[in-house]
C-alpha cells in the first residue's frame, strides 16, 4: 500500500461521517478502521524477509494514519456539535437597542421579526423563546414587523399597557403623556389595567400615560419646600393628599370617536359631533381619516352658524392632505365660509388660490362671485 492508497482510505473514512455527530457514528467509524486493519493483516505475506518487513512498515503506517484521521474527524465534529444549553442561552438572553441622532435603527429578532427604532427610541428584549417573545419599550416610536406564527406570543410592554400580537405590522409611540398604537396590517390586542381592546388594520388607539399623585398640600393649596406642609391653624387641618384623576384606562379608539360623531350628527347634536371629531383629530393626528374628519368638522361648524370656525376646519383639511381627493372642495369651502363670515380679505385670498390651482375646477363660478360681489 502506498501513500496515495492511505490518503484515499482516509478520505473514504471521513466521507462516511455526516452532521450531526453522535456516539453511534463515532463507533461506526472506529469499527471501520479496525475492519480495514484485519483485512490488511489477512493478505498473503510477500516472499522474502525484506519484503515482509516493508509490508509491515507500510501496514503500520497506514493503520496509524487511518486511526489518527478517524480520531481527528471525531474530535472535529464533537467539538463543533451545538450544545443544547448554549442554544437555550442564546435564545433567552436579553438584548437592548436604542436609536440616537437622526437615523433609524433596525433590530432583527430571533423569530424573524424586526423592530425599527426611530430617533431617541429605546427597547429591551426581555425574552426570546420559540413560544414567547417579550419586549419592553422604554420610549419613542418603534415600528414592529412581526413574523406570523400562531404558536408564538409576541408582546410589547409600553408604560403600563401591553400589546399582544401573533403576526402583524404595528407602531407604538410612547411619550411622557400618552401611548399611541396604530396597526398597518393584521390585528392586535391592547391591555391595560385589566381592560382589553382589539385594534385592526387601519385603526389606532391612544392611551393616557399614568399620572403620579400630587405632592401633599396645606389647606391653602400651597406647597412648601421639602414637601412638608406649612403650619396651619387647628380650624384648618392639612388637606389629605389627593391623586390627580387619571383618564380612562383605555381611551376611546379612533373608530369609536368617529362613530360618536356620526351618531351625534344623525341626532341633530352638532356640538357633540364637533367635539367628537375634534377629539379624534387631536388623539390620532396620523390617522388616514383625519382629512375627511376635518372636512366633516367644517360642515358641522357651518351648521352651527360658526362660519369662521368652519373655514379654519376646511383649511386644516387642505393642510392635512394638500393633494388629497378633498383638497379642491376644502379650498372652495374655506373661501365660502370666510365670505359668509364677513372676512373678505381671507375669502379673497382663498378664492384666488382656488382659481390658480384649479383653472378648470367645478367651483370657478362661485369663486369668481366672491372676487366680484
Amino acid at each position: 500500500m502506498n501513500r496515495h492508497d492511505v490518503s484515499k482510505r482516509v478520505r473514504d473514512a471521513a466521507s462516511t461521517i455526516d452532521v450531526p455527530w453522535d456516539d453511534v457514528r463515532e463507533q461506526r467509524v472506529l469499527n471501520g478502521v479496525l475492519a480495514r486493519r484485519r483485512e490488511e493483516a489477512a493478505e498473503p505475506a510477500r516472499t522474502g524477509r525484506e519484503g515482509a518487513r516493508g509490508r509491515l512498515v507500510v501496514l503500520a503506517s497506514a493503520t496509524a494514519l487511518l486511526t489518527a484521521a478517524a480520531a481527528a474527524v471525531v474530535f472535529f465534529f464533537v467539538a463543533h456539535r451545538p450544545r443544547v444549553d448554549d442554544a437555550r442561552t442564546v435564545a433567552s438572553a436579553s438584548a437592548s437597542a436604542s436609536a440616537s441622532g437622526s437615523a433609524e435603527s433596525k433590530m432583527a429578532l430571533a423569530d424573524g421579526s424586526e423592530a425599527v427604532l426611530h430617533p431617541d427610541a429605546a427597547i429591551v428584549v426581555e425574552e426570546q423563546e420559540p413560544r414567547r417573545v417579550r419586549i419592553a419599550q422604554q420610549r419613542g416610536r418603534v415600528r414592529y414587523s412581526v413574523k406570523p406564527n400562531p404558536a408564538r406570543e409576541f408582546s410589547v410592554k409600553a408604560g403600563d399597557a401591553t400589546v399582544r400580537v401573533r403576526g402583524t405590522i404595528f407602531t407604538v409611540v410612547l411619550s411622557d403623556d400618552a401611548l399611541e398604537v396604530s396597526v398597518e396590517r393584521g390585528r392586535i390586542e391592547v391591555e391595560r389595567d385589566g381592560a382589553r381592546r382589539d385594534v385592526s388594520a387601519g385603526e389606532s388607539v391612544r392611551l393616557s400615560s399614568p399620572r403620579t399623585p400630587d405632592a401633599p398640600a396645606n389647606a391653602d393649596g400651597a406647597h412648601t419646600p421639602g414637601g412638608h406642609d406649612a403650619p396651619t391653624s387647628s380650624a384648618a387641618p392639612p388637606a389629605e393628599p389627593q391623586a390627580r384623576p387619571r383618564q380612562a384606562s383605555v381611551l376611546l379608539g379612533a373608530a369609536d370617536l368617529l362613530a360618536q360623531a356620526d351618531t351625534a350628527r344623525a341626532a341633530q347634536k352638532p356640538a357633540e359631533a364637533a367635539s367628537a371629531l375634534e377629539a379624534f383629530v387631536t388623539a390620532y393626528p396620523h390617522d388616514t381619516r383625519v382629512p375627511s374628519a376635518l372636512f366633516s368638522l367644517g360642515r358641522v361648524e357651518r351648521s352651527r352658524g360658526r362660519e369662521a370656525q368652519a373655514a379654519r376646519a376646511f383649511e386644516r383639511c387642505l393642510q392635512a392632505a394638500p393633494r388629497g381627493p378633498l383638497a379642491e372642495d376644502a379650498l372652495a369651502e374655506a373661501a365660502t365660509s370666510y365670505a359668509t363670515a364677513g372676512m373678505t380679505e381671507r375669502a379673497t385670498t382663498q378664492a384666488r388660490a382656488y382659481l390658480d390651482r384649479y383653472p378648470t375646477g367645478s367651483r370657478i363660478a362661485q369663486m369668481k362671485a366672491i372676487l366680484n360681489p
